[in-house]
C-alpha cells in the first residue's frame, strides 16, 4: 500500500498522466477494499472467539480455556491494529486519488 501511495503522490506531484493514474487508484483502492472487507470479517470472528473463550472459562472454570482466552486475545489485538493501520492507509489513498480526481477537473475546465 506504501508503494501505491508513492506513485500516487508523485504522479500528483509532477502531474504525470493523471487520467491513467486516477484509473489505476480506483483500481487499487477496489482491491484494498475487498482486503479491508475480509480483514474486517476476520477481526470480528476473532473477537467472537475471545468472547467464546472468555465466557467458556468463567463458566467451566477451566484453566487452559483461560489460556486459549489469553492467546486469542494477543492475537485479536494484532489484528486490530492491522485492520487500524489499513484503514488508515485507505483513507490516506482516498484523499490522493480526491485530490488526483480535483486536478484533472480543473485541468479540464481550462
Amino acid at each position: 500500500m506504501l508503494e501505491q501511495e508513492k506513485i500516487l503522490l508523485n504522479a500528483l506531484k509532477y502531474e504525470d498522466d493523471l487520467e491513467k493514474i486516477y484509473e489505476y487508484s480506483k483500481t487499487q483502492i477496489a482491491w484494498i477494499s475487498h482486503e479491508r472487507l475480509v480483514h474486517l470479517l476476520i477481526t470480528l470472528y476473532f473477537g467472537m472467539l475471545v468472547l467464546i473463550s472468555v465466557f467458556a472459562a468463567v463458566i467451566l472454570r477451566y484453566i487452559l480455556l483461560g489460556v486459549l482466552f489469553a492467546i486469542l486475545t494477543i492475537v485479536f489485538m494484532f489484528y486490530i491494529v492491522h485492520y487500524y493501520r489499513l484503514e488508515n492507509g485507505v483513507q490516506r489513498l482516498y484523499k490522493i486519488s480526491n485530490q488526483i480526481y480535483n486536478k484533472i477537473n480543473k485541468k479540464d475546465d481550462k
